[in-house]
């Protein structure tokens, strides 16, 4: 009886033992032994690949992910998802979607349609190490990426975010290298709160509200510089960045919002907070903040005056750099070290450029432009080495021909011309050798710098020549006594032809003085 009762128990026992070993199997299996699985319990179509561990999602009948609660369990809860890749179509992910998917390495948002990324979507996902966003991204909900401990590059530029939701990325403590959209204008609180690698955030000129607390804890962080849009600083947006050197602001919105407490414990003790408003009232710290408010200078036509000696100068051959005088609207003289200048095309003939560029804490580029003229031409002529006159006179030889050369130098060495009024009397050519074809006058031109971009004004010299034939004079046969020392006289007998001009066609002349 006892071991009929004992086998009964025992038998009892062991079934009830199967049963809840069967019941379990599907789940098993869905987990450990699955390759594949599909499933559009979510929405939208979730497909697992159990070899890659990566789940794809599609578009089935909706292209929204539907929200999930906290504690919900998702299709893919028990899969080993390494990786997330959205299709494009896909226009929502939805809350807690992959919350607490800590082995999940990557997600690949594809796409230009627009798409959103709901609260939590990601949270706790901390061996995720990148994130690619499409460009049809809009917004990343509260909380979507915190605590992401793995995740290093964020890069965002790509897409058209206009939102990042209230500590979307807090307590990512890896991230060095963070990239908004041009599109943000928001940030939510607490937005990068702890995130104490990131050193350096450009800031799109697009954002115009900070929430409170957004930079709170970024350690690392140097400067921050806002555009005119901004008009809402959250309370202690900076509070506990202990290596912020300035935030810059350019003009403060007559309806700009600044909270208590921006730069209050854990800041550098003069932290700068550059305006470019006149005066110092553009924020009111209060009275245990560690910041100091410093004007500085934008550089554009509404906010600077910049004069220099002259609007034009004449060109000298080398490089001309009028000294400026940069003054602020309020008349104040601008001290030079607060701004770079460089010179372009301020050497030849046209216009140059001035470029006053900020530096430092100083922003913005302000352009002015001066002319160069051409410069006085000085024209030179030679002959023989030596100046030329204004009028010669050539006399044709006994082969009815004559020649002279002229040599003509300019300033910055310019090729110069010669040009003959009259060809029929005589040619000139490039080189300034004339050459005589019969009698007559004629002007020799000389012109330099006649290039429309020369850097000489144009000048030019004439020179008139008269050909002529020789003429002659008979000289008759005679006998003359001259007394040419000491009373010796001696004859001279002489007879030849002797030419006008003294020029001696037949040298055999002889004269004893």
């Amino acid at each position: 009886m006892k071991k009929e009762l004992k086998r009964r128990i025992i038998t009892v026992i062991v079934g009830a033992v199967i049963m809840c070993m069967v019941s379990l199997v599907p789940e098993m299996v869905q987990a450990y032994a699955s390759t594949n699985a599909v499933s559009e319990d979510a929405g939208i179509r979730a497909e697992y690949n159990g070899d890659s561990g990566v789940l794809t999602l599609d578009v089935s009948t909706n292209k929204a992910m539907i929200d999930f609660g906290l504690e919900d369990k998702k299709p893919w809860t028990n899969f080993n998802v390494i990786k997330v890749v959205v299709k494009p179509g896909v226009t929502h992910i939805g809350n807690n979607a992959f919350s607490g998917c800590t082995n999940l390495e990557s997600v690949v948002i594809e796409g230009d349609e627009p798409l959103t990324i709901g609260r939590r979507a990601f949270y706790g996902c901390t061996s995720l190490k990148s994130v690619e966003f499409s460009k049809g991204t809009l917004s990343v909900g509260a909380y979507a990426f915190a605590r992401c401990s793995s995740l290093k590059n964020v890069d965002m530029s790509g897409s058209q975010i206009y939102e990042l939701g209230q500590f979307a990325f807090g307590e990512c403590y890896s991230i060095t290298d963070l990239k908004l959209s041009e599109y943000t204008k928001n940030l939510g609180d607490y937005c990068f709160q702890g995130c104490n690698r990131i050193k350096n955030i450009d800031i799109p000129d697009n954002l115009s509200s900070v929430g409170n607390c957004a930079f709170a804890g970024c350690e690392l962080l140097e400067h921050l510089d806002f555009s005119e849009r901004l008009t809402k600083l959250g309370d202690f947006c900076f509070i506990g960045c202990k290596n912020l050197q300035y935030v810059r602001l350019l003009r403060r919105p007559a309806d700009a919002d600044f909270g208590t407490g921006l730069f209050k414990e854990g800041n550098p003790t003069g932290t700068y907070l550059y305006t470019y408003e006149a005066g110092n009232n553009i924020y009111t710290p209060d009275s245990d903040e560690n910041v100091i408010i410093r004007r500085a200078y934008r550089f554009d036509e509404n906010s600077m005056n910049v004069s220099i000696p002259a609007k034009s100068y004449s060109y000298t051959g080398k490089p001309i750099k009028p000294v400026i005088k940069v003054t602020d609207n309020d008349g104040s003289v601008v001290n030079a070290d607060a701004y770079d200048v460089t010179y372009s095309n301020n050497k030849n003939v046209g216009t140059a450029v001035i470029k006053i560029t900020g530096k430092n804490e100083n922003i913005g580029t302000l352009t002015m432009k001066f002319s160069i003229v051409q410069a006085a031409c000085k024209l030179s002529v030679k002959k023989d080495g030596k100046q030329a006159a204004g009028t010669y006179t050539l006399l044709l030889n006994s082969r009815g021909t004559a020649s002279m050369t002229l040599a003509a130098t300019t300033s910055g060495n310019e090729k110069i011309r010669y040009t003959s009024s009259n060809e029929n009397v005589l040619k000139v050519n490039d080189r300034g050798v004339i050459t005589v074809t019969k009698t007559g006058t004629a002007k020799i031109t000389i012109c330099a710098n006649n290039k429309t971009k020369s850097n000489y004004k144009p000048c030019s010299k004439t020179i008139t020549v008269k050909v002529r034939k020789p003429q002659s004079i008979q000289v008759k046969s005679k006998k003359t006594q001259y007394n040419y020392k000491k009373g010796v006289k001696r004859s001279i007998g002489a007879q030849q032809r002797v030419e006008s001009d003294l020029h001696i066609v037949h040298p055999i002349l002889r004269l004893f003085l």
